[in-house]
């Protein structure tokens, strides 16, 4: 027999303890991971053939959370209701430049709240119509009174 009977019990106990040790440094890490993923604030944007200001919109949005939630993490997601314009392209090119912008297309049939809202992640979420409710000036006023 290589090990004593006490000897073997002590190497097994020290075995599964260390396992037992590796499960919950691995839990604690992806739970840290997880936790820092979960921004502060979504703003979910609907929109419909804005290719004039789609840009600038995005750009102006990024600019004012950027400035406020320094520490916080945020993150935007469009609902675009099929627009016929170049809306789509612009925004695509915009999602590989903000990681935490989201874009998704509503067909009519589907609402665009209903559609966009599991998309967002944040313990706030402002939606902003822009189709139907807000113009591009009463985006900014808004935009200002939230965020400013």
């Amino acid at each position: 027999m290589l090990f004593s009977y006490t000897m073997s019990v002590c190497l097994l106990a020290l075995g599964i303890y260390g396992f037992i040790c590796v499960i919950h440094d691995t839990w604690e890490w992806l739970q840290q991971f997880y936790r820092q993923q979960i921004p502060e604030i979504t703003v979910l944007l609907i929109v419909k053939n804005r290719e004039q200001d789609i840009e600038y919109i995005i750009r102006y949005l990024t600019d004012k959370m950027a400035a406020c939630s320094e520490k916080e993490k945020y993150d935007i997601v469009v609902a675009d209701r099929s627009s016929s314009d170049l809306t789509v392209p612009i925004l695509e090119r915009l999602t590989e430049e903000f990681e935490f912008l989201t874009v998704c297309d509503m067909p009519g049939s589907i609402q665009a709240l209903a559609g966009g809202l599991p998309l967002c992640w944040g313990k706030a979420v402002y939606v902003l119509d822009l189709t139907n409710r807000l113009t591009t000036a009463e985006f900014y006023t808004a935009v200002e009174k939230l965020l400013g």
